[in-house]
C-alpha cells in the first residue's frame, strides 16, 4: 500500500521537494531571490512534514522513523536557509 494525494505517491512528493531545494540551495549563497526561495520552499516542506506528523500522531496513532528523520532534516534546512538568507540580504546589493 503506498500513501498518495490524487495519484502521486507522497514519497515522490518528497524526493522532488527535496530535489528542487538542492537545486535552489546551489544558487542561493549568490542570489537574493534564490536564497528567499529555499527559505519559502523549506517552509513548505516543514508544513506538509508536520501536517504527516498530525496525521501519525492523531489518525494513525503510530510513529514512522522515515517521516520522523524527514522532519528533523527539513526542520535542519529551514533553520540552514534562514541562516543563510540573513546572510545574503545584509551583503551589498551588486548592480551588473
Amino acid at each position: 500500500m503506498c500513501v498518495a494525494i490524487g495519484k502521486l505517491p507522497v514519497a515522490a512528493i518528497g524526493i522532488a521537494g527535496y530535489g528542487l531545494l538542492m537545486g535552489l540551495a546551489l544558487f542561493a549563497k549568490r542570489s537574493r531571490c534564490a536564497s528567499l526561495m529555499v527559505v519559502l520552499g523549506a517552509l513548505c516542506g516543514m508544513g506538509f512534514a508536520l501536517r504527516l506528523t498530525y496525521i501519525e500522531k492523531y489518525v494513525l496513532f503510530t510513529w514512522c522513523i522515515f517521516c520522523l528523520t524527514s522532519q528533523i532534516v527539513i526542520a535542519l534546512i529551514l533553520l540552514i536557509s534562514l541562516w543563510l538568507a540573513v546572510r545574503v540580504w545584509r551583503q551589498p546589493a551588486i548592480c551588473k
